[in-house]
């Protein structure tokens, strides 16, 4: 049920849900630099850098990261756009917002995704990394990312996907549940830590929605030329632009 029509007790469990996954991230922030890493076998820089450049990133953007984490696919974008360029990191988790801003000098903006504090208009791309199975309900997201993109802006969302054959779905939560919790935490603290995101992770990655709902709501919230590409079966790609 979606939060427009939940009942108050419903609103309230909602509301100290996103108060758990919110201390869930702010307690993770140290090591999750790591955990993306290991995550991403090895390869996730690299494909980050590689996607932005395929996004139409040019010098001179304002370019705005929602779900900085700690600003990695944020600062991969700065990259494209130097020297006159901006990217504006934005994310709910403080702990993450700290490193983003003290580690990679993103500016650093705490916020949802709902209620984007910039003027209309005022962006030239959004982008967002692994954090659009987050959200409750698409819509009033992605008409916040409209409000805030320039005609012709661009919208690039990256995120995990639940792997179609039986096997490799097995074998991808696996991975992520039981193998990198060993691989990133550096004793029994961290490697409890790193297994409640990742439970947490494969929960929302395997009841996110499907890239066609995904698809749906773009196009009906002032978007157009929205695609979707799948990778791996593992990564997927949404890309569109605002009418």
């Amino acid at each position: 049920m979606s939060s427009l029509h939940a009942t108050p007790e419903q609103r309230r469990s909602n509301s100290a849900h996103s108060a758990s996954v919110g201390l869930l991230f702010d307690d993770s922030a140290a090591l999750y630099d790591r955990l993306n890493r290991v995550v991403g076998l090895g390869m996730g820089e690299r494909y980050r850098g590689e996607v932005l450049a395929g996004a139409g990133l040019i010098p001179g953007m304002t370019v705005l990261d929602v779900g900085c984490g700690t600003g990695v696919l944020g600062a991969h974008a700065r990259r494209l756009i130097e020297p006159t360029g901006c990217v504006i990191a934005l994310d709910p988790s403080r702990g993450m917002l700290d490193i983003a801003r003290d580690k990679r000098g993103l500016e650093a903006v705490q916020a949802a995704a709902e209620r984007l504090p910039l003027a209309d208009g005022s962006i030239d791309a959004v982008v967002m990394g692994y954090a659009l199975r987050h959200l409750e309900r698409l819509d009033p997201v992605f008409e916040e990312f409209a409000r805030v993109l320039r005609p012709g802006g661009r919208l690039l969302m990256l995120e995990l996907l639940p792997p179609r054959q039986r096997a490799l779905r097995q074998a991808f939560r696996t991975y992520l549940r039981n193998v990198v919790p060993w691989l990133v935490g550096r004793g029994r603290n961290e490697r409890l830590k790193t297994r409640r995101l990742m439970d947490h992770t494969w929960t929302t990655i395997t009841h996110a929605a499907t890239p066609p709902q995904v698809l749906k709501a773009l196009r009906a919230t002032g978007f157009e030329d929205a695609r979707f590409r799948s990778l791996a079966q593992v990564l997927g790609e949404y890309t569109a632009r605002r009418i």
